[in-house]
């Protein structure tokens, strides 16, 4: 992970007196050969440039990040660093923080400078394959006698924090009038904070770069971090643990490292410690626990902690998590309060729909028996308003049959078993064959997984989508194709269709419960049948969707976990 020496920048015009400057170590700090491992440790992608731009420290997370190993990026200069994030050479911060306020181009979402650390946060539009935002902290590097030797780089992917923040912020909107708008879109929403940490072991045996340097690297880290002695007392820590604690680095060193952990936790972790030292294999590296500052402030923390090399001292970074926390919290009030909110919107969509069936019969009896007495023997207009009624109380009927369906499904759900999906949709096609052989359809369809489901709730999802394709074909003879494929932790089954298609301003529209897109003497039906097909689905764990362009037909897909 390390290429060089940093080289001093006998140009540079730059330079502070060592006691001006904060991010200057003392020289008792660690070994060179400690402070190599403590980059490598960092939970924070980050990398070191020298004073003419070239590539000296790239470390493992920095790879992990940029699937960029360190092998192949050290000693490149021409801003190369710069392509695994925007497919260019380009100048990004670390480049940014060396140059003068006045010349700097803001195209950052957010950014915080002073006069040697530039803060921002960026949207980039694909990384290693999807959309990610970063955090990056960039800063000058100085030497003893106060000269420009290079920059630092952290950066940290908050994709998940964005995401929180942005689910937040549509839960507060939508909550409050969700049970009248969107009875029909009621789901589980579970949200679960995963830090992870992937460690790699890729040693060079070219480290040149010098005691002074990598101090100035551990300084200048985006999280809190600190070295621990064998007897638990603290040999270092940084400005970052600083902040996050209060206490000053004169007050730390030589004391424990508990000093910082709240005291519901400390026996908790003293037994990991414990249990460490005995077999490092036997417990995580990973930890979460509550934190205490010296001015008595609580919050949550997510502690990396590793052994160095050839040592009984231990790294450990510290990054605060009291904001992930909270939100996860939030999240699971907002989600037992919409599972509340859904049983109470069923139980009533059941007891409603089931009291009206009686009187409704009872309507519609009655009209059937007027009209088969006394029609034609009263006026035209009469026997018009028979008609409207009988027809009204039909559809009366089928709205709350279908209503039934809906808020039973739930109830409908069988034990769960391993069901060969073929077997499914065989049952389903074997419901609707009169309908198929009307159409003239041609339905074909892959070889499909066997998996864990409700046979007879997913054999209605196979039903509705392919009755919904027979329903709105085109003039062309119907031809429906079903096929999986396998992405991640999950299936994705397809049903394709040729029929007249859905317009895109539509696509989201047509699973709302009691949703039409056309008139009753267009297409019959209530609007619920896909309604109630996406509520199966996602009992199942799974998401639906749909792709379609007008007259071209479309494609529905539903997904089921592995």
């Amino acid at each position: 992970m390390i290429s060089e020496d940093f080289q001093e920048d006998s140009n540079s015009q730059k330079t502070i007196r060592k006691k001006d400057h904060p991010k200057l170590i003392n020289e008792e700090f660690l070994s060179k050969e400690h402070l190599y491992d403590i980059i490598n440790f960092l939970p924070d992608a980050t990398f070191v440039i020298n004073s003419t731009g070239h590539v000296i420290a790239w470390n493992r997370a920095m790879e992990d990040l940029t699937q960029v190993e360190a092998g192949d990026i050290l000693g490149k200069d021409n801003y190369e660093y710069a392509i695994p994030f925007y497919g260019e050479r380009r100048q990004i911060l670390i480049d940014l923080v060396l140059t003068t306020r006045e010349n700097v181009e803001v195209t950052y979402d957010r950014m915080w400078r002073d006069e040697s650390t530039i803060t921002a946060e960026i949207f980039i539009p694909q990384l290693k394959g999807k959309p990610t935002y970063l955090w990056g902290k960039a800063t000058k590097l100085y030497n003893q006698k106060g000269v420009v030797i290079g920059a630092i780089e952290s950066i940290r992917d908050i994709t998940e924090k964005k995401k929180t923040d942005k689910e937040l912020e549509e839960y507060r909107i939508h909550l409050e009038d969700l049970v009248e708008k969107r009875t029909e879109e009621l789901r589980t929403t579970n949200f679960e904070l995963q830090l992870e940490i992937k460690r790699r072991k890729k040693v060079s045996n070219n480290l040149r770069i010098s005691e002074e340097n990598y101090r100035s690297i551990f300084e200048n880290t985006g999280t809190a971090t600190l070295i621990i002695r064998e007897d638990d007392s603290i040999a270092m820590v940084n400005t970052e643990f600083e902040k996050l604690s209060g206490y000053s680095k004169g007050e730390v060193l030589g004391s424990s490292w508990t000093t910082l952990i709240s005291p519901e936790d400390v026996d908790r972790m003293m037994k990991y410690r414990q249990k460490r030292i005995e077999d490092p294999t036997s417990v995580p590296n990973q930890y979460e626990f509550k934190y205490i500052t010296r001015q008595g402030k609580t919050g949550d923390a997510y502690m990396t902690i590793a052994q160095l090399p050839g040592t009984k001292q231990y790294i450990a970074s510290v990054m605060d998590i009291t904001g992930h926390k909270l939100a996860e919290r939030e999240l699971n009030n907002l989600n037992l309060k919409l599972k509340r909110s859904n049983a109470e919107l069923e139980q009533f969509a059941y007891v409603a729909s089931h009291d009206l069936q009686e009187p409704l019969r009872m309507i519609s009896s009655f009209t059937q028996l007027l009209e088969r007495d006394y029609k034609g023997k009263l006026d035209k207009n009469a026997d018009e308003y028979l008609y409207f009624i009988v027809d009204g109380a039909q559809r009366m009927g089928q709205l709350i049959n279908d209503l039934l369906d809906y808020s039973r499904v739930n109830t409908q759900m069988d034990e769960y078993e391993k069901a060969d999906l073929e077997d499914v949709l065989k049952i389903a096609l074997k419901n609707i064959q009169l309908s198929v052989e009307e159409n003239n359809a041609q339905i074909t369809y892959d070889a499909l997984p066997t998996v864990l489901i409700s046979p007879s709730l997913i054999s209605q999802v196979f039903q509705n989508l392919i009755s919904n394709a027979l329903k709105y074909r085109s003039t062309k003879q119907p031809k429906i194709h079903i096929s999986s494929q396998e992405e991640g932790e999950e299936h994705v089954i397809s049903v394709k269709d040729n029929g007249i298609g859905i317009s895109y301003e539509n696509l989201n529209r047509i699973f709302v419960i009691f949703q039409r897109l056309h008139t009753r003497d267009e297409y019959k039906g209530t609007g619920i049948g896909l309604a109630i097909t996406q509520k199966i689905v996602e009992e199942h764990g799974g998401r639906i969707w749909v792709e379609s362009e007008p007259a071209k037909g479309s494609t529905f897909y539903f997904t089921i976990p592995k």
